[in-house]
């Protein structure tokens, strides 16, 4: 759970909104990201690196929609 609420405080992921007690709720999309961002913290890559490779990726899903 920490983790998860780091990524979202550095800006990795995005809750899409706020439950009535402020709670992040988040779409379908964060847990494809997420699995993305443990793979590649796993094979020690930086969180810049990893930052560059979500901006990347998500430009791809834009495109395909």
């Amino acid at each position: 759970m920490k983790t998860i609420r780091f990524y979202c405080d550095e800006g990795l992921i995005d809750p899409a909104r706020r439950s009535d007690r402020c709670f992040r709720l988040f779409g379908p999309e964060v847990g494809a990201d997420l699995t993305f961002i443990r793979t590649l913290r796993s094979l020690q890559i930086s969180l810049l690196d990893v930052v560059k490779s979500l901006d990347s990726r998500r430009a791809v899903r834009r495109t395909l929609r």
